[in-house]
């Protein structure tokens, strides 16, 4: 996102920006990220999710607020510390090879040494591998249909999302 980079190299690293009609704050300084994570009566979310779907498919920490977020922030803590992270890194090595070398042998067989990779699909396997390694203690081979189906869904509840969320809903009629 260029202009998010050009509004923190104009303005610092504590700035704004407008998206639309509402404003973002940027905070690219560690420590107050960390006092603004942690101090959740001082800093509250500014935002609420409006589409009715939406506010139905999210929980967990992203849509709690006060104790409730504070709650479940630690008992997530312990999954985020370093030596925990650390046990994963074989786990994000042998994933990234993988696909380097899939590159590697996508270079290696065309006809002039170069060709084009559509890096979105494989950045997608690479981190469904890692995870379905690390947190759940499966390899992405056997399951990789039910990643499917579940990506398919994904973008069914996205479609429908767009489509019943309409101006003036809540106004009017409930929905069913």
């Amino acid at each position: 996102m260029p202009f998010v980079h050009k509004t923190i190299e104009k303005y610092g690293k504590t700035s704004f920006m407008w998206v639309g009609p509402r404003p973002r704050l940027l905070i690219m300084d560690p420590e107050l990220m960390k006092t603004v994570m942690s101090k959740y009566n001082t800093f509250r979310k500014n935002f609420k999710v409006t589409n009715n779907i939406v506010q139905t498919l999210i929980s967990g920490i992203l849509n709690q607020e006060g104790e409730e977020w504070s709650k479940s922030r630690k008992t997530q803590n312990p999954s985020f510390q370093l030596e925990k992270i650390k046990q994963m890194i074989p786990a994000f090595q042998l994933s990234c090879d993988e696909i380097v070398n899939e590159w590697k042998n996508m270079v290696s067989s065309s006809k002039d040494g170069s060709c084009v990779v559509e890096v979105m699909s494989h950045i997608e396997v690479l981190t469904i591998k890692v995870v379905s390694q690390t947190l759940f203690a499966t390899d992405y081979a056997q399951d990789k249909r039910i990643y499917q189906i579940l990506k398919e869904l994904t973008s069914i509840a996205r479609q429908t999302t767009r489509i019943v969320d309409l101006p003036g809903a809540k106004s009017s009629v409930p929905y069913c």
